[in-house]
């Protein structure tokens, strides 16, 4: 099997030699030399603190790799709402908190970006929707059976729970639908409009006018 070619970015050169000796021994895996980004097919970023410099790292990741869908996952102590909504615009798929993570399961959810799965924790996709809200024009309000912007009125209805922090579990009790639909539903939205994890695709429906 070819390896996965990695872009790896550290905040400090201790955790990224450290990084890079553990993801040496994980296969099928290949992480790019520093500042060689091009060819990446995955991202992996370590930061205790996201600051302006991480954020300049991220744009940096999907504009040098030559991929524009590059997906990128985030091992962090904690994020902004302002600085979320930004690395989302720049590939972000997934979040995964620094003190809960070790470098097995930061791994694992690299392949799994690749495979098109994400991780945004729920009280993330609030925080987005907060961001979002907080600079968001008014606008006139849609009639409520019109679908909008590619939506049909069942992904709007899970959507809009979505924005409020309910889980895909509590969306299938009170749309009376099971958990496995609400996550078929999900997934062939993102599919089909190209977004790449859940709290993208509220945020395209705020944007949208939708929710």
């Amino acid at each position: 099997m070819k390896p996965l070619q990695l872009a790896l970015v550290a905040d400090d050169p201790i955790t990224h030699d450290g990084a890079v000796a553990y993801l040496r021994t994980c296969a099928p895996l290949h992480v790019l030399p520093p500042g060689r980004t091009g060819g990446a097919e995955a991202a992996l970023v370590l930061a205790s603190e996201v600051t302006g410099r991480t954020m300049s790292q991220l744009e940096r990741l999907a504009r040098e790799s030559g991929n524009p869908d590059l997906p990128i996952v985030l091992v962090a102590d904690s994020i902004t709402r302002h600085n979320l909504a930004r690395a989302i615009g720049h590939g972000l798929v997934s979040f995964l908190p620094r003190t809960q993570t070790g470098l097995d399961a930061a791994v694992n959810a690299v392949f799994d970006a690749r495979s098109g799965s994400a991780v945004i924790p729920q009280h993330m996709i609030r925080m987005l929707v907060e961001q979002i809200r907080a600079t968001q024009q008014t606008t006139v309000p849609r009639p409520f059976d019109q679908p909008v912007a590619d939506l049909t009125r069942r992904e709007i209805d899970v959507l809009s729970l979505m924005a409020e922090g309910l889980s895909t579990n509590e969306i299938g009790t009170k749309l009376n639908y099971a958990e496995r639909t609400i996550k078929n539903v999900l997934h062939a939205m993102m599919t089909r409009l190209n977004l790449r994890n859940r709290a993208h695709a509220v945020a395209y429906a705020i944007r949208a006018g939708a929710i």
